[in-house]
């Protein structure tokens, strides 16, 4: 319900997400949360009174219906689990692994895209035969750029955006969402400051801004030194993090 107003945000300074399933929302610095933790809890933070407020204040109707399928939902496994409660035990491991399966491939539809570019907001997988068995799906950067393009037009806005992609370096991986765990680029889930200070550039996506100062020696008829370059912070999702380099020569190569 949020997830196209919010495209996978990061947390503001109140810890919050405008995108209620964003893969931000419970990282850390800023960054996605590990991909199991994200799997395995989320089915536990669904909150059943947030969706239904949000249904009421966009239309009534809608709150009505959902209210009325989730109680069919819940009478219809009751009766199910009175009539043979070994039902019940074979239902709820698949219910909840299948949340998880559906919660994994949501991650690696955003995972190494950058929330705050609209057209790489989404990572796409350009797949022959996963897209047509699944409908275009694949395309999810181009979804999340243009989410009222019908699934058969999505090959065609493709063609048409395709070098503003290549400029904002649109994530592509090259296997299905669901394995995206297996994507031989897949970038390092963890950029905190600690690592930062450690290797700044080890960690760096578009947009990372890195400041320092240049030095040079005085004017000397008889002796120049060389340019000197200094790193004093690296710019990282909006936070500035100290780090200290020894001075460097730019290559004159």
């Amino acid at each position: 319900m949020q997830h196209h107003k919010g495209n996978a945000d990061r947390p503001d300074e109140h810890g919050e997400t405008v995108d209620w399933i964003s893969i931000y929302k419970h990282g850390e610095h800023g960054e996605a949360e590990h991909p199991l933790k994200y799997a395995f809890l989320n089915f536990f933070r669904e909150d059943p009174k947030t969706v239904f407020k949000q249904l009421k204040r966009k239309d009534p109707r809608e709150a009505f219906w959902g209210i009325f399928e989730l109680a069919s939902f819940v009478t219809t496994f009751v009766i199910l689990g009175i009539l043979n409660w070994h039902y019940i035990c074979f239902l709820l491991p698949f219910w909840y692994f299948g949340h998880c399966l559906s919660y994994l491939n949501g991650y690696y539809r955003h995972y190494g895209g950058n929330p705050d570019e609209p057209i790489a907001w989404g990572v796409s997988t350009y797949d022959k035969l996963y897209n047509w068995t699944w409908f275009y799906n694949g395309y999810h950067a181009e979804h999340h750029l243009r989410p009222k393009v019908h699934w058969t037009r999505m090959q065609a806005l493709r063609d048409q955006i395709i070098e503003q992609q290549r400029a904002a370096r649109v994530r592509v991986i090259k296997v299905p969402r669901a394995l995206g765990f297996l994507d031989p680029d897949l970038p390092p889930h963890q950029r905190s400051e600690a690592n930062v200070k450690q290797n700044p550039f080890a960690f760096s996506n578009p947009g990372t801004k890195a400041f320092g100062k240049i030095k040079s020696s005085r004017y000397n008829p008889r002796k120049n030194e060389p340019l000197t370059v200094e790193l004093t912070s690296v710019s990282v999702n909006g936070r500035n993090v100290a780090v200290k380099t020894n001075s460097v020569e730019p290559s004159s190569r």
